[in-house]
């Protein structure tokens, strides 16, 4: 890439943006590249002289790994594609393919159970670009000192997993980001992680607040990984595993460019468009996991919803397709951005009238929620409202 001049030119975009003051509109406006611009670079636990970033020609890496199944058979083959995003391109280049490093894939027919194995020739190379290589700059004519650091993993909860090499659902403590408690129905194998106890249960535990949960931090995860290779036991260690919810280090560990929780991003696509939003229109539907409403009168029933969706079946006749994709099959059929597009833009019309008032405002809450968030700029004092208005929608009016 740094011999080609125009290429060379693109990659800048990271060292001459100017940030909007008071504002986040693009990765690098958070305060994470601010603190690594300050930090020495560490290598297999030696701090070298540089610091992160202190050149404009330092690369930031995001690394993506998750399965697909090939040729979209469901239960059919399955492959992981090893991708790397530069982070220093435009937001409107740098997840397109022709900019993008495609590393390889991890090949099935099952997905992978020990990532560092087929991570570690990466981990090596970050190794070379975190203490630097010398490289030709076609726009300078110069040979120049190239660095690069990857300081985020991209990826669903499954891959998240694999790749910090945690427990998961299956530990107290699933959470890669804090250090809430999850809890152990004793007719379940699977820990819940409520933010207060259940009640009518007889579990002992504890809540946790809602805006401000107790956040992990690298050491934390340090100190954990420590106490796990030092346990005297086989089975001390399996029950220190357990406790912390880490199985051992993350599966690219040299370089410590990467922090958690802020390196790991949260799978939003899985948890909105395909669990709250389908999970609250089974709800309203009556067909949520034998639930009925209640004390209260939200359900409207199968009859009327078919109805709705008929009328978005008809809606999609006067709306471009590059909006969204053909929703006349039903939401059985609805991929995660049909949803996204039907819950923000044609539910809050279709259920109005229909839904009762306090129902339908907890709905449009949530719409709005992902419109911001979805927003190209917000200030700080926006993100701390929305903050609230997500604790308010989820965690108050949501369970009540």
């Amino acid at each position: 890439m740094f011999s080609n001049p125009d290429m060379v030119r693109q990659l800048m975009y990271l060292s001459e943006r100017k940030p909007v003051e008071g504002a986040i509109s693009d990765w690098c406006d958070a305060s994470y590249l601010a603190e690594l611009r300050e930090t020495n670079v560490v290598v297999d636990g030696e701090k070298l002289p540089h610091k992160y970033f202190s050149q404009p020609t330092d690369l930031a890496l995001a690394f993506s790994s998750d399965g697909v199944l090939i040729n979209g058979r469901r239960g059919g083959p399955s492959t992981s594609p090893m991708v790397m995003q530069i982070m220093n391109l435009h937001p409107d280049r740098r997840t397109h393919r022709e900019f993008s490093l495609r590393l390889g894939n991890i090949g099935g027919p099952k997905a992978p159970r020990n990532m560092h194995s087929y991570e570690a020739p990466l981990d090596e190379e970050l190794v070379e670009l975190a203490r630097g290589v010398p490289t030709y700059n076609a726009l300078t004519g110069e040979i120049f000192i190239l660095r690069a650091y990857n300081i985020y993993k991209f990826g669903d909860m499954r891959s998240m997993e694999k790749f910090l090499n945690t427990k998961g659902a299956s530990s107290p403590d699933a959470c890669w980001t804090c250090s809430q408690t999850g809890f152990l129905h004793p007719e379940q194998t699977i820990y819940f992680a409520a933010l207060a106890k259940p009640t009518n249960t007889g579990i002992k535990g504890r809540s946790w607040p809602a805006a401000n949960p107790p956040i992990r931090t690298e050491e934390d995860y340090r100190i954990a990984c420590e106490k796990i290779a030092n346990a005297p036991t086989r089975a001390f260690k399996e029950s220190l595993q357990k406790h912390f919810g880490i199985n051992g280090p993350p599966s690219m560990r040299r370089v410590g460019s990467m922090d958690r929780p802020r390196s790991y991003a949260t799978d939003l696509m899985h948890m909105i468009p395909e669990n709250v939003i389908p999970n609250l229109v089974k709800l309203i539907t009556g067909t949520f996991k034998g639930l009925d409403d209640g004390h209260e009168n939200y359900e409207l029933g199968e009859e009327l919803m078919d109805e709705v969706f008929i009328e978005t079946g008809r809606a999609m006749k006067t709306i471009p397709s590059a909006f969204v994709r053909n929703l006349a099959g039903g939401p059985t059929k609805f991929p995660a951005e049909g949803w996204l597009f039907w819950f923000t833009h044609m539910a809050p019309g279709l259920l109005q009238g229909r839904l009762p008032s306090k129902y339908h405002t907890h709905l449009c809450a949530l719409a709005k929620i992902i419109k911001t968030c979805l927003e190209p700029s917000l200030t700080h004092e926006r993100i701390n409202e929305l903050e609230l208005e997500i604790v308010d929608w989820a965690l108050e009016k949501y369970e009540e």
